[in-house]
Parts: structure tokens; sequence; C-alpha cells
């Protein structure tokens, strides 16, 4: 009995070991053939264990594709998610052109894994369901950051949830462009942007 613990541990350990070489084969198997190319037969192979294996730890491609851009969305959560609460319109202007550069950088940095997920939303419903949620739930966060300005006197009041859209959806094609090499120059994009989101919404 009191061996127990330590064989479960070691369990979960070797758990833990399994599915670490299963996402990182994943992420080697889809960054060189793609994600429509990609199967759990090849990520199997590169893992070398079996297919029940990683059927057994992930399902399908679609849950075990979303494992592996995990950590990148965690990355671009912690630029996303920040505290807001500027006092005068010149701290507005700086919160939001920091955050809307460090999105757009963190999309140059991440062009080869973004590309991986802009073809996987065009092959995946699930996938791109997914995405729509993630991009839903920024739109209620800058929601929140122009009702807090709204209510301490920094904004019109202009429909919040119009604007939030707008915002978001403009930031994301320049987002793509860069994924997809259409757009570099990071710095004039952000700054535009910004002054686009200042002017036609703060007083």
């Amino acid at each position: 009995m009191k061996k127990a613990a330590p064989e479960k541990g070691l369990r979960e350990l070797k758990a833990a070991q399994t599915q670490s070489k299963i996402l990182k084969a994943a992420k080697e198997v889809l960054l060189a053939s793609g994600y429509k190319n990609t199967t759990i037969a090849l990520i199997s192979k590169k893992a070398k264990v079996g297919y029940g294996t990683v059927y057994n730890y992930f399902g399908n491609k679609e849950n075990l594709f979303m494992q592996v851009v995990y950590s990148l969305l965690e990355e671009l959560n912690k630029i996303l998610y920040i505290n807001y609460s500027p006092s005068t319109i010149d701290e507005v202007f700086s919160t939001v052109y920091t955050q809307i550069h460090d999105v757009l950088q963190f999309a140059s940095r991440n062009k080869a894994m973004l590309r991986i997920v802009w073809e996987a939303i065009g092959q995946s419903n699930t996938i791109a369901n997914q995405w729509r949620n993630s991009v839903n739930a920024y739109i209620e966060r800058v929601v929140e950051d122009i009702t807090y300005s709204q209510n301490h006197g920094l904004a019109r009041p202009l429909d919040k949830y119009i604007i939030a859209k707008g915002i978001v959806y403009l930031v994301l094609a320049f987002f793509w462009d860069i994924v997809l090499e259409n757009e570099v120059d990071i710095a004039r994009i952000a700054d535009n942007i910004s002054r686009l989101y200042l002017y036609g919404l703060y007083d």
C-alpha cells in the first residue's frame, strides 16, 4: 500500500513526458507538412509512439492542433488581457499603441506557426469556431476598456460594441497581412490605427 503513491507519481510523470513528446512531434510535422497533410499516423511515427497512444491522449487532429498552439494563445492573451486604467488621453494612446504594436510583433515573430493556424481555420469548422470565440472574447474585452473610458469622461458616448468590433477586426486584418507577409511596417500600422481609434472615439 505504501508504494501506491510513488507508483502513481511515476505513471503521471511518464504520461506527461509522452504527451510532451507527442506535442513536440506534432509541431514539427505541422511546420513541415501543413495542417491539411498532417495526420495522426505521421505524428505517431515522428514521436515514436503508437497511433492509439496519440489518439488516447488527444482524440483527434483538431484537439491535438489546439494543444500545439495553446502556448501561442497564452502569449497572445498576455498582450490582449492587460489592466486598463488610463486617466488621460495620452495614457490611452500609449496603452492602445503598445498593445496593437505588441500584437503585430507577435504575428511577425510567429509567422510559421500562425500560417498553419490560418490554414487550419480554413480547413476545420471546429478550429474556425474556436478562433471566432477567441476573437469575440477580445471584442468584449475592448468593450470593457471603452466602457471604462466613457465612464471616466475620456471617450465620447458612441456605440462601444460597434467601435470595439471595428478596431479588433482592423487589427486582425493587419495581423494576418503580417503573417502572410503582405505588410511589414508594424510601427506605422500601430501608430495609424491607434490615432484612428483615439481621434474617432476620444475627446
